[in-house]
Formats: C-alpha cells, sequence, structure tokens
C-alpha cells in the first residue's frame, strides 16, 4: 500500500491539474465504444474476444499515458491499435457468437 501511495502521489504531482489527469485517463474509454460498434457490424466477434480486447486495448493506452505519451502520440491510439489487433485474433481463434449483429436487424 505505501508503494502504490508513493507512486500514485508522484504520478499527482507531475500533472498540472487533476482535471487534465481526468480527462486524459477519460479518453481510454473510448476502446469500450469501438468494441461495441465493431460488435454490431462484424458477426465474427466473440464475447470473449470483446471482454480481452477492453482489457489489452485500456491497459496499452494506460502504459502509453504514464509513459507520458512518447512521440507526442495520445494513448488513445496505442490502446486502440492493441484492442483491435486483440480483437481480431481472439475472434477469429474462437467459434463466431450466435448474435446475428444488423443481420437480426433487417
Amino acid at each position: 500500500m505505501i508503494v502504490l501511495a508513493v507512486v500514485g502521489t508522484m504520478i499527482g504531482l507531475t500533472q498540472p491539474t487533476i482535471l487534465g489527469f481526468a480527462v486524459r485517463a477519460a479518453r481510454e474509454r473510448v476502446i469500450l465504444g469501438v468494441v461495441l460498434v465493431i460488435n454490431i457490424l462484424w458477426r465474427r466477434t466473440h464475447p470473449i474476444a470483446a471482454f480481452w480486447t477492453i482489457m489489452f486495448g485500456a491497459f496499452g493506452g494506460l502504459c502509453w499515458f504514464f509513459a507520458g505519451s512518447p512521440f507526442g502520440i495520445e494513448p488513445l491510439w496505442p490502446g486502440l491499435g492493441v484492442g483491435l489487433l486483440t480483437l481480431a485474433i481472439t475472434s477469429l481463434i474462437k467459434k463466431p457468437s450466435r448474435f446475428r449483429g444488423l443481420a437480426a436487424i433487417e
């Protein structure tokens, strides 16, 4: 707990404002929205793949965020890249989901 408190305090002290920190961290949730849209459009998406996409995409984006956004690239893009790669690989490994996507609506 002490180590986490020290690390959290150090991260907090390097941020110009708490609001700026919260806004940057909230951008990582965009991965969830992208996964939901892909689930509607691509029948092959599996629920387990969606879960791991959100986990790995958020983790990749947060790692990029805590690294200080190297090369001036926002954390959204590396997180989205990791997430979409995870979604493609895990969906192709699993059997297709029974959800029919847009075909069920039409």
